[in-house]
């Protein structure tokens, strides 16, 4: 089955690392068709000028600009073609192609996307997020990762150069749902190794601040349920993988206790094992740890800048 992916591309360094990353994921990969999108602002109308004269230099100076725009795009399509056919992607199995924005880009790549499941996944590449940035984001990638609803979403930061995939898990079925969209896109890939990792968090971090009584053994209670639960979470994560025909010795299970920052800590063992992708369910699980688990996936892209993240779901 053809898998489509839509990469969000203007041009600049970060959708060049956008273009890299997919040629770089998906080389050698006969199943995949890439649309390189560019998507560039429409000018605006001429005023009404009366002056005959002026109207025309008017006029001539915006087809100048029109067609410094379109060389510009046709040397930036270049530089693409470039990049996919030296990671070994033939051209026939990608399409470049320019539109102008009618919404902004991040509401009309998902509205090309979302449009009759025309594709399965959406890839930006992401500027540095400043502080002030990563609490109220304006980015391309940030609004497509909260306005998406189907289309999981990918953004890249620097240039990948591991194929080793981390799926961040709680023991929710979106979580599941993440593992079945990594097996389905990434499975065909004897290169590619996942792991699945999850973060307990501790008592103290769901209760909140101000707790003075003892909680050792509600602690310890608590932690070995969760883990039991996340055991047999991650066994129906292998056997998704296993039905998508991922081999067992491809995949590897990994928990951290008493978590006091789940962002963090998927952040720390994305750097520590030197994984490439970082794949996160969009919503966690409901009632109070649901109240943990929410706004992981936005802080977790919020800290890891240096990876390709993708938000499922």
């Amino acid at each position: 089955m053809e898998k489509r992916i839509l990469v969000g591309f203007d041009g600049s360094e970060r959708s060049m690392r956008a273009v890299d990353y997919v040629g770089f994921m998906f080389q050698n990969r006969k199943d995949i068709h890439l649309t390189i999108l560019y998507l560039m602002n429409p000018l605006p109308a001429l005023p009404k000028e009366q002056d005959i004269s002026l109207r025309h230099k008017l006029h001539q100076q915006k087809e100048r600009l029109e067609k410094e725009r379109k060389e510009r795009a046709g040397a930036a399509f270049e530089r693409a073609k470039e990049v996919l056919i030296r990671k070994n992607i033939p051209e026939d199995r990608f399409t470049v192609k320019a539109e102008f924005q009618k919404l902004g880009k991040a509401r009309d790549l998902l509205s090309i996307a979302e449009k009759g499941n025309s594709f399965d996944a959406v890839v930006v590449g992401r500027r540095g997020l400043g502080a002030f940035t990563k609490m109220f984001a304006g980015s391309v990638s940030i609004e497509l990762v909260r306005m998406q609803k189907e289309i999981p979403a990918v953004v890249v930061g620097n240039v990948i150069e591991s194929k080793k995939v981390l799926i961040a898990m709680d023991d929710s079925e979106n979580s599941l749902q993440a593992v079945d969209y990594a097996s389905f896109i990434l499975g065909n890939d004897p290169e590619v190794q996942f792991t699945l990792f999850s973060a307990l968090p501790s008592l103290q971090t769901m209760l909140g601040e101000g707790i003075s009584c003892e909680i050792n053994e509600l602690e310890k209670c608590y932690q070995s349920d969760e883990e039991r639960q996340m055991n047999e979470s991650f066994a129906r994560a292998e056997k998704i993988f296993s039905d998508a025909g991922v081999e067992y010795a491809r995949i590897k299970t990994k928990i951290k206790k008493k978590s006091f920052n789940i962002a963090k800590d998927i952040y720390e063992e994305a750097k520590r094992g030197g994984y490439g992708t970082v794949v996160l369910g969009r919503k966690g699980r409901t009632g109070l740890k649901g109240i943990v688990m929410g706004s992981v996936s936005l802080k977790s892209l919020a800290l890891i800048e240096d990876r390709a993240v993708w938000i499922v779901g």
